[in-house]
């Protein structure tokens, strides 16, 4: 079993998930606080590995990980970073989960399963990928389609094979894994129209699972 990640028709940037408790004035804006240089750079290096392993297992078969995003470092290290012994993720700051996959080199079952829970736990609530064996894979996660949107050739990524791999349907599908939301499934001919869409259904799903104890019961 190989785990391949989400959409490869376009790269998407990736944000830090950061929270900091500042007081409520009439004055003046607050200034962030600074990040300690230790810390900018302990990210840089995770970013670095992350993305160094990504790379690794998509150059390792391309007709196996055809779909696959490319990450850039930067992208990466702006964005909260999940790896482990066996794949990693990335999770932007509005929630969208990026980036997936399990190492060529892995031989463990369920690696899928346990990145996606962590990247729930860490504040994902979307993703989108092509509509193939992923698809019940996320939604064995909790994930559900709210819209989709042709396979366009032009954005075909490196390593797809039409007759191999066919044109399956690029799907959005949002965090619902109690079936809270009243969810109309969309089919558009603009890929930033069915995101749009999915995006207002997000919107629900944070007002129905408002903090980590939801998360939490829901995938556990």
């Amino acid at each position: 079993f190989f785990f391949q990640a989400e959409d490869g028709i376009r790269d998407h940037c990736v944000t830090e998930v950061q929270t900091c408790a500042l007081p409520i004035s009439q004055g003046e804006p607050q200034a962030e606080p600074k990040v300690p240089a230790e810390e900018v750079k302990a990210k840089e290096e995770i970013a670095k590995k992350y993305v160094a392993e990504l790379q690794a297992t998509k150059k390792s078969d391309p007709a196996q990980y055809w779909s696959v995003d490319s990450v850039t470092e930067d992208a990466a290290k702006e964005g909260t970073v999940i790896t482990d012994e066996d794949g990693g993720v990335v999770v932007s700051k509005d929630g969208d989960i990026k980036g997936l996959f399990k190492k060529a080199t892995s031989k463990a079952k369920g690696v899928a399963q346990k990145l996606l829970q962590k990247a729930v736990e860490a504040g994902g609530i979307k993703l989108d990928n092509f509509d193939n064996y992923l698809t019940p894979v996320y939604e064995k996660a909790g994930f559900r389609v709210v819209s989709r949107v042709p396979f366009n050739e032009e954005y075909a990524p490196e390593g797809w094979n039409k007759e191999k791999h066919g044109t399956p349907d690029v799907v959005a599908m949002v965090y619902d894994p109690q079936n809270k939301l009243d969810i109309q499934e969309q089919k558009f001919e603009d890929y930033d129209e069915a995101m749009a869409y999915r995006d207002q259904v997000v919107e629900q799903a944070k007002s129905e699972y408002q903090t980590q104890a939801n998360f939490d019961q829901a995938v556990n």
